[in-house]
């Protein structure tokens, strides 16, 4: 029986070995020439930000901080998603060569 793997799916918490884990789920999917599908899950912990600063810092700035490190995660997953893409390109040429 011949399984021929095409896509792999990596979710992640952002936890503290997520770019571990991460760097494994590119090898393999590189390993299979697979497609690398990628899921984060980033809790809202607005409320609980709430209710540990609520009278020393505005909701707007709340917010901001938030949106602030949702973006910067954002970047962080692009970032290793375009090395992933980078490192599958330079296989290519290197087989087509």
């Amino acid at each position: 029986m011949h399984n021929d793997m095409r896509t792999t799916f990596y979710a992640t918490d952002l936890s503290e070995r997520c770019e571990e884990v991460l760097a494994h789920s590119i090898g393999m999917a590189n390993q299979f020439r697979a497609r690398l599908q990628v899921l984060t899950v980033i809790p809202d912990q607005r409320e609980t930000s709430l209710i540990e600063v609520d009278s020393l810092v505005p909701q707007a700035v709340l917010n901001k901080y938030h949106d602030g490190r949702t973006q910067r995660v954002k970047q962080h997953i692009e970032s290793r998603i375009d090395a992933f893409h980078a490192v599958r390109a330079f296989a290519n040429n290197e087989e087509i060569a």
